[in-house]
């Protein structure tokens, strides 16, 4: 864990939203199954605003830190959520 950051979930969804500029509602509803690789870079395929998909480019700090956990889910199915 990064320093400041806090636990990896709570980091991975900081990065989303930081990093990345996704709304809210796109990176609650981000599934771990939905990231890939395209042309040497990582991606992530989200809901955007009016409910088109598409396949984001992830920013090369969020792309090296890995999720963890056994996590396959998108945020809404943590532990109080």
């Amino acid at each position: 864990m990064a320093a400041g950051l806090g636990p990896p979930p709570e980091h991975a969804l900081i990065s989303l939203l930081a990093l990345n500029g996704l709304r809210v509602s796109e990176a609650a509803g981000a599934d771990i199954e939905h990231l890939g690789l395209e042309r040497g870079h990582r991606t992530l395929v989200i809901t955007r605003k009016g409910g088109k998909v598409v396949t984001i480019p992830l920013a090369p700090r969020t792309a090296r830190d890995r999720p963890s956990g056994q996590r396959t889910r998108g945020w809404s199915d943590l532990p109080g959520r």
